[in-house]
């Protein structure tokens, strides 16, 4: 009866053993996978990324006439308890040549940009009408957001109207 009793012990303890190896390893290749899903996603607030949202982003248009210059303000407004990350080093950059304006920049940088009170990060961002038309240009944005315990690097596609008259 005590062998028994012993061998139930040892495979039990055995048995846990193991299930706990299995948890330990399904947890990291679970955490392993987490940052690149979500990199992968290149966006933070899609409706696959289970994590709560940290910011959003509040874009204007850009309305001008061909041969006028025209600006928009986009702005990455953090959520309660976060901040933009002000040291980092944060980019717009525009992957494609709109047809309807010619951007002043393809590339805008942590210089160009200003960081307000509140952590909210804005960029005046324009360029010149070259040809009557509307059309939607796309920029990836790269910046971190931050909370008192953490930072998290960001990417994401901010899509932007355009229509020059």
């Amino acid at each position: 009866m005590r062998r028994v009793l012993a061998l139930t012990a040892a495979a039990a303890f055995f048995g846990s053993l193991s299930l706990t190896s299995a948890l330990a390893c399904d947890k990291e290749a679970a955490t392993a996978a987490t940052p690149a899903s979500v990199e992968a996603s290149g966006q933070a607030n899609e409706k696959s990324d289970k994590r709560t949202p940290t910011y959003k982003f509040v874009v204007g248009s850009l309305e001008t006439a061909v041969g006028k210059h025209g600006v928009f303000n986009l702005k990455i407004v953090p959520a309660k308890g976060y901040k933009v990350n002000k040291e980092y080093p944060t980019k717009f950059i525009f992957k494609s040549t709109p047809t309807t304006i010619d951007l002043d920049k393809k590339v805008y940088k942590k210089g160009d940009t200003k960081v307000g009170d509140k952590g909210t990060l804005t960029v005046a961002m324009g360029g010149k009408g070259k040809a009557a038309g509307t059309e939607t240009i796309k920029a990836e944005a790269k910046f971190s957001i931050c909370n008192a315990t953490t930072c998290l690097l960001e990417k994401a596609t901010v899509s932007v109207s355009v229509a020059v008259k």
